[in-house]
């Protein structure tokens, strides 16, 4: 498998001087949008006679610009000793897990935690798009519902992100900058919870002594949804000289081998479906997702970089219990875009 691996990525170098590269998820909308890109088919990509399907699709389109290779999964991470010194069970709905802070509050542990970016805003994408992603749907109220997905693509849970936002309402002054350091305060069991993702689970292993666990954020009863973090996307260039070779490089990637030892290498999710990855960890989180209902690409993906950088101002004053008004700010924020 590793051989496998190796002389795969030897193709992938030698076709990216060419035509081919790794696209920021992020800068996704705009790639597509400069029309660089060339439209392959799935038919174009999957190996011959397979009928797995990608995990992350398009709905309603045939063609796919841009090709999700590997992936996490945002969760939270829970301390398995305080949680069980508190009598606490795994939240099964975002009422659970605010009630768990409540009763956290009342001990010697900050409940929750967050990190800030070197911006000194709340790094609160990965938290929010779970929020919204399992958050109750906006039935009878149309427009607010419309307006929202249009600046937030398909998540929903418009009021729960208040709720959750405003319950928690988050301190700056205990928070720590960057995400690194939050794993390092997690880990010395200074917090009962931190948001992250399954790719930190390997760095937690390492540095913490403590048992920890981690689950999806909850929603409603009725939701059944994830969210899929997208950490690295292919695609290939109209014009480029070697698309045939990288319609092959990609599926010969793509065979469910490929992804799994790439899997194992680097403790991602696959993209493909019907791997079993061999980490116990991740193949749980794997299995999540491909369980469920619906699958998101976090908004922060599919967003440009002006609407994110607006996002997170917006988020962290939320966050921060700054907003005296949180639904009223929300929707002026939301008939502005």
């Amino acid at each position: 498998m590793k051989l496998i691996q190796r002389s795969g990525w030897k193709l992938l170098q030698r076709v990216k001087l060419q035509m081919f590269f790794a696209i920021p998820p992020e800068s996704l909308a705009e790639f597509i949008d400069s029309k660089k890109l060339k439209a392959l088919t799935y038919a174009d990509l999957i190996p011959a006679g397979s009928e797995e399907e990608f995990l992350i699709t398009t709905p309603g389109k045939e063609k796919t610009y841009a090709i999700p290779a590997a992936g996490s999964l945002p969760v939270i991470f829970y301390n398995k000793d305080i949680y069980e010194q508190n009598q606490l069970v795994i939240p099964e709905t975002l009422t659970d897990f605010v009630t768990n802070c409540a009763i956290l509050k009342q001990s010697s542990c900050q409940p929750f935690a967050m990190s800030l970016t070197e911006e000194g805003l709340f790094d609160s994408f990965d938290f929010a798009a779970g929020i919204l992603a399992n958050g109750k749907s906006l039935n009878g109220q149309k427009p607010e519902k419309q307006d929202f997905k249009k600046l937030l693509d398909k998540n929903t849970g418009y009021y729960d992100l208040l709720g959750v936002a405003m319950e928690l309402s988050l301190d700056k002054e205990n928070s720590v900058k960057g995400h690194q350091a939050l794993l390092e305060n997690f880990a010395q069991n200074k917090y009962a919870m931190i948001c992250g993702t399954t790719e930190d689970i390997d760095v937690l292993n390492e540095c913490m002594s403590s048992s920890f666990g981690w689950f999806a954020l909850p929603g409603e009863d009725y939701t059944n949804a994830v969210v899929w973090k997208a950490n690295h996307m292919y695609g290939a260039a109209k014009k480029g000289k070697s698309v045939k070779e990288a319609k092959k490089f990609l599926s010969y990637f793509l065979t469910q081998k490929n992804q799994l030892a790439f899997s194992s290498e680097f403790g991602m999710l696959p993209a493909v479906r019907g791997i079993k990855p061999d980490d116990e960890e991740i193949r749980q989180a794997y299995e999540l997702v491909s369980g469920k209902k619906e699958v998101y690409f976090p908004f922060f993906q599919i967003m440009s970089q002006e609407e994110r950088t607006l996002c997170a101002q917006n988020l962290d004053l939320i966050f921060s219990g700054e907003v005296t008004d949180p639904e009223g700010f929300l929707t002026e924020w939301i008939k502005k875009n």
